[in-house]
């Protein structure tokens, strides 16, 4: 994740993909971290961008990375309750699962 914030969306892609490559993740995993990626993938672009305007450094980052860790979070949460969740047809059909 690292690489994707500091040196862009591009190369950091390219690092991911080699590292799945090598070592199998969890698609929900990669979901969580694209999800954080996608928030906090100009860390240092728009600083360099808005800080000569004049703009603290607090509200160009802080609330990138509070978005970042609630969004990766709830994501998680989104795909623990999806695996919870039981299937519809199991909660409707009989037990032997035909109709009579």
């Amino acid at each position: 994740m690292l690489t994707a914030v500091v040196f862009g969306i591009a190369y950091g892609s390219a690092v991911i993909v080699e590292t799945v490559n090598q070592h199998p993740i969890a698609p929900e995993k990669l979901k969580t971290l694209h999800v954080s990626i996608g928030i906090n993938h100009a860390v240092v672009e728009d600083p360099a961008l808005f800080l000569p305007l004049g703009i603290h450094a607090f509200w160009l980052w802080i609330p990138r990375l509070v978005a970042a860790v609630l969004f990766a979070y709830t994501c998680r949460w989104w795909f623990w309750l999806r695996r919870r969740r039981r299937p519809l047809t199991a909660q409707i059909l009989p037990a032997n699962g035909r109709w009579r």
